[in-house]
């Protein structure tokens, strides 16, 4: 009964703000994030690399500045440390590769290690041919989208749910958290 007095009040406020043309500020999403479902584990966070199978090489920018990447949208905004290694265990809290081939999705998140209610580790994929056909349709560099979705995937693996900054879906630029999201990061590490 009372939750739908405050659904009913939240409700008029909004047609009330769009009448006056006022905007309301967007609520923060939860904490954990819808996409998460799961806490990190708070210790360090830690990431690898699974090259794909098929490549003895890979050429594509974003191997040989991953990692730069990182220190960029993660450790620059936030108090989180990343220790990178070659060896993948299912207790890496990202194992980063580029095996993703559904053409509909840019990168996926998927908890591959998870007790009670915090995840211990992680699947981050991407798929780089959508992302790059992506920038290229939007007139934007691959690099620069390559480092959104990087940024992107790796606030799913802090358990961030979608909402400003990289954490928005689509094609964006944007390699920066919100400042509630850095909170909550910050809170967990």
């Amino acid at each position: 009964m009372r939750n739908n007095r405050w659904r009913q009040l939240a409700l008029v406020m909004a047609m009330m703000a769009l009448v006056s043309g006022l905007s309301l500020p967007v609520a923060a999403d939860p904490y954990p994030g819808v996409a998460a479902g799961t806490f990190p584990d708070g210790g360090s966070h830690m990431g690898c690399w699974v090259p794909n199978p098929a490549t003895a090489t890979i050429p594509d920018p974003i191997w040989q500045h991953l990692f730069s990447y990182m220190d960029v949208t993660l450790k620059a905004q936030t108090g989180i440390d990343i220790s990178w290694t070659q060896t993948c265990s299912n207790l890496a809290d990202m194992r980063l590769d580029d095996r993703l081939n559904d053409p509909g999705l840019f990168g996926v998140s998927t908890c591959i290690n998870i007790s009670g209610t915090t995840c211990l580790g992680r699947n981050v994929s991407i798929n780089l041919n959508t992302i790059n056909a992506a920038a290229a349709a939007a007139g934007l560099s691959a690099a620069t989208v390559q480092r959104y979705n990087w940024c992107h995937e790796s606030g799913h693996s802090l358990s961030l749910g979608h909402e400003s900054g990289c954490m928005q879906t689509g094609v964006h630029t944007d390699i920066t958290y919100s400042a509630h999201h850095v909170t909550h990061i910050n809170g967990q590490f």
